[in-house]
């Protein structure tokens, strides 16, 4: 294949990856750039870029992103609703058939997104109601001010009305009042004379009174000083008792909070309780009206939540058939859902397996294990113990080994055992491996060189490398070397960067 050209569409590609894969390569034609150019522009693996676009491997959402923002960018137009709604509804679909963990995340990915939102909408609105209030509020103090404002300038008016009518009333009166105030001033003339003799004979008496005056106060002043030396002791008295008082009132106002406090305490912790217990109990009454339902009832309300697009609430339906619908039923509720909606029967299993017990695994192997699974291939007896041994405890996994193999199903018990090897993540693979011994260990470890991923890989190695399992690791490095050779030099060299002498 030359260089940066799309590999062709993988093979045995579910109907949700490869249409969702058609639309992923639609998009990027529209670059008219290489594969290896937009792999370095934007930090991506080539190999990674290239599984993501033949189907083979379904991208997380950022990836999507980056491409639809690259693509409007290149366009110089802006992404149509429908086709961002089209991308994302394949992409889901596509991600659900393809493995439980990446739709998990994925779903409560985007639960918490729409939370974030709705939080922020929230946050907006309640600052946009108390700037409300605050400017009524500021109004209404406006409106207040204004108003005692208008009601003093209409009594000051008032006031110089009456006063401007009581003046012209008396402007006839006043010539009389004027002849008679001039005869007064002639008279008061006389007087005047008069008066500065008493007048001097007054200040020569004052000059004497002031002399005595101020002997009298030297005298007083004396008297003065215990008196205010009383009124301080007295002032410092009550300020003692006020600050005693003070004390006491804040005492008082302490308690008081506290049990304020306790009491709201109290209260949120019963209105937890309280939404626990509802929840409780919806889950209850949503788990009986599930296994008291039949199987064709239940596959078809599943395609009713399919078609309506409420991917959590489909989750929540083969999540709840998974861990609580009757052993019994299992097999009939694969084969409806089968035949109505084939991309629920996986989500059903996944569920099933991480949560039912080795002994209910084994009972629906041997039951319904025969049973195809429509649209993946394989049987639902390998379908129950591919995701059983995905990631679970190697006690679990043990138990449903000597099962498997007590009745006669060692090509199941193998396919427990690569399916461990390949999908744990490296901690638990080093515990699965240190709890194990013989056959099954040399096992497990073949299968992980044989079957990780270049990227699972190294971890792997650290882990081992680390923890001083030499032997486990030259075993692993020897089964790489045998059914990879090609990748084996690649896979040192990394190791090697990591700093792990695998020498």
């Amino acid at each position: 294949m030359p260089e940066g050209q799309l590999a062709p569409l993988g093979e045995n590609l579910t109907k949700e990856a490869k249409d969702f894969a058609t639309e992923l390569r639609a998009l990027f034609g529209a670059l008219h750039i290489s594969l290896r150019r937009y792999a370095v522009r934007h930090h991506y693996d080539p190999a990674t870029v290239s599984r993501y676009l033949n189907g083979t491997r379904i991208p997380p959402w950022p990836f999507v992103q980056e491409l639809l923002y690259e693509v409007t960018e290149h366009r110089g137009a802006r992404l149509q609703q429908e086709v961002f709604e089209l991308i994302r509804r394949l992409h889901r679909a596509a991600l659900q058939v393809s493995g439980k963990r990446q739709y998990v995340v994925q779903i409560l990915q985007d639960q918490l997104t729409e939370a974030d939102k709705e939080h922020k909408k929230a946050e907006l609105r309640e600052q946009a109601l108390l700037e409300a209030v605050q400017l009524r509020q500021r109004r209404i103090a406006e409106l207040e001010m204004e108003v005692l404002e208008v009601t003093s300038a209409l009594r000051n008016e008032k006031a110089k009305r009456s006063e401007l009518v009581i003046r012209i009333e008396e402007i006839g009166p006043a010539e009389d009042e004027l002849a008679r105030l001039r005869r007064e001033v002639d008279e008061l003339r006389d007087q005047l004379s008069s008066a500065r003799q008493i007048s001097e004979e007054s200040e020569a008496k004052c000059a004497d009174l002031e002399q005595r005056l101020a002997e009298a106060e030297e005298v007083a002043r004396a008297g003065q000083e215990a008196r205010e030396r009383e009124q301080l002791e007295a002032a410092l008295r009550e300020a003692a008792e006020a600050r005693s008082l003070a004390d006491s009132l804040m005492e008082e106002l302490t308690v008081l909070r506290q049990a304020k406090t306790e009491e709201a305490r109290r209260k949120r912790t019963e209105a937890t309780e309280e939404a626990k217990r509802r929840a409780r109990e919806q889950i209850e009454k949503f788990t009986h009206e599930v296994i008291s339902s039949s199987p064709e009832k239940l596959a078809i309300t599943l395609l009713r939540v399919s078609t309506s697009g409420k991917d959590s609430e489909l989750y929540q339906w083969t999540s709840t058939i998974g861990h609580s619908y009757p052993i019994s039923l299992i097999g009939e509720m694969v084969k409806e859902c089968s035949k109505i909606l084939p991309s629920s029967t996986r989500s059903i299993i996944i569920s099933f397996a991480d949560t039912r017990t080795a002994q209910e695994a084994i009972q629906v192997v041997e039951e319904f294990g025969d049973i195809p699974m429509l649209g993946h291939g394989i049987s639902l007896g390998e379908e129950v113990v591919t995701w059983f041994s995905w990631d679970r405890p190697w006690s679990d996994i043990d138990k449903l080994l000597r099962e498997l193999r007590k009745s006669g199903r060692g090509e199941l018990a193998n396919l427990a055992l690569r399916t461990a090897a390949e999908n744990q993540n490296s901690r638990n693979f080093l515990k699965t491996v240190t709890s194990t011994e013989g056959d099954d260990r040399d096992t497990l470890i073949q299968y992980a060189g044989q079957y990780r991923t270049g990227e699972e890989l190294i971890p792997l190695i650290a882990e081992l490398y680390k923890s001083g399992q030499s032997m486990e690791l030259t075993k692993l490095l020897d089964s790489v070397r045998s059914n990879r050779p090609s990748e084996y030099a690649q896979t040192m060299d990394k190791a090697k960067k990591l700093g792990l002498d695998l020498s």
